[in-house]
């Protein structure tokens, strides 16, 4: 779960990290009334879960108007603008980034700064249970060419925000920018948590603020316990249980000889009962042509897969063609059995047979739709 920068910057001044305090906007008229309180000039913030930030400096509150209808009406890279964060404007002369996140490679956490002009880069490797150590935040901001009277600055600021880090379960930490102001000052202007999800039984405060129609452009998310979508450009989904069938299923419809383009991606863990295919279903892309449903069965029964399946189309009546391939215990009986329904799906005993009978059934959408 990614939050909002104004989230993630009142979290920050809660820790004691120097931050500017802005006012959020929804509308180009609450953008402009925001303006109208601060002294001008004004930055317009657009606020979005991706990586990329985007503002514009206004002059006047006439022009945070302009600005704010224009910005609300645009993406970011496949992100819609919803809301606005109106700041005040500083004075910067220099300007890094600092990030603190789990390097999956070493198996530890890792902090690192750097400039955004020359891209010069330093790291660290901490000890989670020790932290940030004074004489690491020192190599760092030598690094970074960071005057010396400031160290002591930053080496609060590096460890205040290893203590957000932690406080708040969160996968990646970051401060960007992180500027250095003409009065001689650090400030966090931008930044970003990303919480780990399976900590949010402990994060009720967090989980709180969770923007789900922000959500929805995600490329990748948590769209019901147990259930992750990942969406690709195409316009076939897949749907298994495991991340490993899910992309192999994918990699299926890719490489095959009539050729279809994996969009949606959707892993279940456990059981696929008829909640969590529902999950599934409902969580797919409006552009969606067609859906293959994979799954190994194991530790449960296919036969009660293919229950929860029919019960699922009790529910949810699809427009487009559905094949299902189970496979492992019980597998056959299941076959047979939805074969035998008279339901809007097509069951399948392999999945090159799934995507060959998909493909065919697409070249001919309108026998499938009646």
């Amino acid at each position: 779960m990614r939050l909002h920068e104004y989230h993630t910057k009142t979290l920050f001044a809660r820790s004691g990290i120097p931050v500017l305090s802005g006012e959020l906007a929804g509308t180009p008229g609450e953008a402009r009334a925001a303006a109208e309180r601060f002294r001008m000039p004004v930055v317009v913030n657009a606020q979005v879960l991706a990586d990329e930030r985007v503002f514009r400096v206004a002059q006047t509150p006439l022009f945070v108007e302009q600005i704010a209808a224009e910005m609300l009406t645009t993406q970011i890279a496949g992100y819609r603008v919803h809301q606005l964060l109106i700041e005040p404007m500083i004075d910067v002369t220099r300007e890094f980034a600092l990030v603190i996140e789990f390097d999956q490679s070493r198996g530890r956490v890792e902090i690192a700064a750097s400039t955004l002009t020359s891209k010069r880069t330093c790291s660290e490797l901490l000890d989670p249970f020790i932290g940030v150590q004074a004489y690491k935040s020192r190599y760092l901001a030598s690094g970074i060419d960071l005057p010396s009277e400031l160290w002591s600055d930053f080496v609060a600021i590096t460890q205040k925000l290893f203590q957000c880090y932690v406080d708040y379960d969160a996968t990646r930490a970051s401060i960007l920018p992180l500027a250095l102001t003409r009065a001689g000052n650090l400030i966090a202007l931008g930044g970003k948590l990303d919480i780990d999800d399976s900590a949010l039984f402990r994060q009720a405060e967090i989980a709180a603020l969770r923007d789900v129609l922000a959500e929805n452009d995600l490329p990748s998310r948590q769209v019901a316990e147990n259930v992750r979508l990942s969406r690709l450009p195409g316009d076939i989904a897949c749907i298994a249980n495991g991340a490993g069938l899910a992309m192999m299923t994918a990699d299926s419809l890719a490489n095959a000889q009539r050729a279809l383009s994996p969009g949606a991606v959707i892993e279940i863990t456990g059981e696929p009962s008829v909640e969590r295919l529902q999950a599934a279903l409902q969580s797919l892309p409006s552009n969606t042509r067609g859906v293959i449903i994979n799954l190994f069965c194991d530790r449960f029964s296919a036969s009660d897969a293919a229950k929860s399946l029919m019960g699922l189309l009790v529910l949810d009546s699809l427009s487009v063609p559905l094949v299902v391939r189970l496979a492992g215990q019980d597998a056959e009986r299941a076959h047979e059995w939805l074969s035998a329904q008279p339901a809007t799906l097509y069951s399948v005993t392999s999945l090159a047979h799934a995507v060959e009978l998909l493909s065919h059934s697409l070249s001919d959408e309108t026998s499938w739709q009646s």
